[in-house]
């Protein structure tokens, strides 16, 4: 069968998230292994308690692939606001610290160099995301509590418009760690909060 033929459901994904190997992981594998569930689980839970699709995936939609030229992960963002036609990024971010938004979160992405992004957009050797690649970030953070991870269903998220992320001394592209202040003043403790605030997007 081929691979873009494959159905799956929303169970499958919680599957995923409640696999005991990938839950075994360290941080960065973790990260890596379920990082596109993220973006999946988020998008379906949020639509079925709005009764109503806030989240598209734009790779499914051929008109939107093709409005987008979302193709081979070109476009900045994952997910479209379907209302408002606003791009947003979804990061996930496993965290320490006393709250899940009391300490900065790592921005940076790890695409390889080409002439979209030399010089100060990949001073690191990692890449920065520009501005106008999305209009906002998710950032759904995964609190690490006593060397435990929160379940996914108390994780906290935080929405982030991105001009607020413009790096001051990197005109054009985004910080490469978003600042505790920025996730504690746009945060959203539960996902239900998150999807008032989606069905109220401007």
């Amino acid at each position: 069968m081929k691979i873009n033929e494959l159905q799956y459901t929303h169970e499958d994904i919680i599957s995923l998230l409640e696999n005991k190997y990938i839950q075994s992981l360290g941080p960065l594998e973790y990260g890596k292994a379920i990082q596109s569930a993220v973006e999946q689980y988020v998008s379906n839970t949020i639509n079925s308690l709005s009764e109503k699709n806030l989240l598209v995936d734009v790779s499914k939609d051929l008109e939107l692939v093709e409005e987008f030229q979302y193709m081979n992960n070109g476009p900045g963002f994952d997910r479209l606001h379907l209302p408002t036609r606003k791009k947003i990024q979804i990061k996930l971010r496993q965290v320490y610290g006393r709250t899940p938004y009391s300490r900065q979160a790592h921005f940076e992405n790890t695409r390889r160099h080409s002439a979209k992004n030399k010089n100060k957009s990949a001073e690191s050797g990692l890449v920065r995301y520009s501005v106008s690649e999305f209009d906002y970030v998710l950032v759904v953070l995964c609190h690490i509590v006593n060397g435990e991870r929160t379940h996914y269903t108390n994780w906290s998220y935080s929405l982030i418009e991105s001009t607020k992320l413009e790096d001051v001394n990197n005109e054009g592209y985004c910080v490469s760690h978003i600042p505790s202040p920025l996730l504690l003043e746009n945060k959203y403790d539960n996902i239900y909060m998150l999807t008032n605030k989606l069905e109220n997007l401007i």
